[in-house]
């Protein structure tokens, strides 16, 4: 393997490492070491890649959204109907957190709630970030109130602060009960609050 292909697959591995523990544990409970046990690579090749840990964090979070993007925003855009892409958003969701291999969701809740304390560049992201994720909520039930199948009694933007809100909380809610939650009946729920008619 290529040098420039090893140093890739250790950023990358380092990186998905990190989506991991960062998930369950929290960026401040979440050591360096923590990272570099869980990915074995030297403290010199994770400096060659990160200046710290909140670069690493900061990494982390430019590929949650490029993961966001690639697992969610662009099934959702294929939808041709675009009536029916908010519904299509919400089963992609809970059938990616339903799989156990998707952290994203519970990544972002974790740090929404960490970053309260913090100052930087890290809380700047994480706020851009879920800004992001609801002006896309708000496109697209603003697009389905316009094909009909949205009330239009809802406010695009409220509606998509609450429909993140909810299933960020959801997610959350699920592991500090550390048992099984049922994200499909929230979604089923919400499904019913939007529906036109």
């Amino acid at each position: 393997m290529a040098k420039d292909s090893r140093g890739k697959q250790t950023k990358g591995d380092i990186i998905r490492s990190a989506i991991h523990l960062f998930s369950l544990h929290g960026y401040f409970h979440t050591s360096t070491n923590d990272i570099l046990q869980a990915t074995s690579v030297s403290k010199g090749a994770f400096y060659h890649h990160f200046k710290s840990k909140e670069d690493l964090a900061l990494a982390v979070l430019d590929q949650v959204v490029e993961d966001y993007q690639q697992m969610i925003g662009e099934p959702v855009m294929a939808v041709e109907d675009p009536g029916q892409r908010p519904m299509f958003m919400l089963n992609r969701i809970v059938e990616l957190n339903e799989t156990g291999q998707w952290s994203n969701c519970l990544l972002l809740a974790r740090f929404a709630q960490e970053m309260t304390q913090h100052e930087g560049k890290l809380p700047e992201q994480v706020s851009s970030i879920i800004n992001w994720m609801i002006g896309f909520w708000q496109q697209l039930i603003a697009d389905a109130q316009a094909a009909g199948t949205v009330s239009r009694a809802l406010q695009p933007r409220t509606l998509a602060e609450l429909v993140t809100g909810a299933l960020f909380g959801a997610v959350g809610f699920r592991e500090l009960e550390g048992k099984p939650f049922n994200l499909t009946k929230i979604a089923d729920h919400v499904k019913m609050m939007i529906a036109a008619g």
